[in-house]
C-alpha cells in the first residue's frame, strides 16, 4: 500500500528532473576537452547555465512558497526536519565539491572557463544532493 506523496515532496521530484533534465544536455554538449578551450571560448554557454541555475532555483522555491495548498502553507515539523537535513548534506557535497575544485585548479592550472564549469557542476551536484535527500526521507517517512 502506497501513501500519497506530499506538496513539497513533490516539488522535490519536479526539481530533481529539472535539473537532471536542463544540465544533463548542458554538460553534455559542452565541448569534450574544457582545458583546451581558449579564453573565452564558451563563456557564453557557461553564463547562461549558470543563470538558469539560478532561475531555476528561484522558480521553485517561489513556486512552492505560492502554490502550497492553505493546509501546507507552512512547513510541518517533520518536513522541517527533513528541509534541515537536506540542507546539511547538500552543503556538505557543495563544500567538499568547492575544496575538491580549488585544489584541483591550483595544482593542475585550469582555464577560468573550465574552473567556471567545475564550479557550475558542484553547485548542482548539492543541489541534486539536497534534493534526493528530500525525496529519501520523505518515502522513509523520516
Amino acid at each position: 500500500m502506497t501513501r500519497a506523496s506530499s506538496f513539497r515532496e513533490r516539488v522535490a521530484w519536479s526539481a530533481l528532473s529539472t535539473y537532471v533534465m536542463v544540465f544533463f544536455l548542458f554538460f553534455w554538449t559542452l565541448p569534450k576537452s574544457w582545458a583546451d578551450q581558449p579564453a573565452g571560448g564558451d563563456a557564453m554557454a557557461s553564463l547562461l547555465a549558470l543563470g538558469a541555475f539560478v532561475l531555476i532555483v528561484g522558480a521553485q522555491w517561489l513556486g512552492a512558497t505560492l502554490e502550497a495548498p492553505r493546509r501546507e502553507a507552512k512547513p510541518d515539523e517533520r518536513e522541517q526536519l527533513i528541509a534541515l537535513k537536506a540542507d546539511r548534506i547538500g552543503g556538505i557535497v557543495t563544500t567538499l565539491g568547492a575544496i575538491s575544485v580549488t585544489t584541483a585548479a591550483l595544482i593542475f592550472s585550469y582555464t577560468g572557463l573550465f574552473l567556471a564549469n567545475l564550479v557550475l557542476a558542484v553547485l548542482l551536484l548539492g543541489q541534486i544532493a539536497k534534493t534526493v535527500t528530500q525525496i529519501v526521507h520523505f518515502k522513509a517517512g523520516a
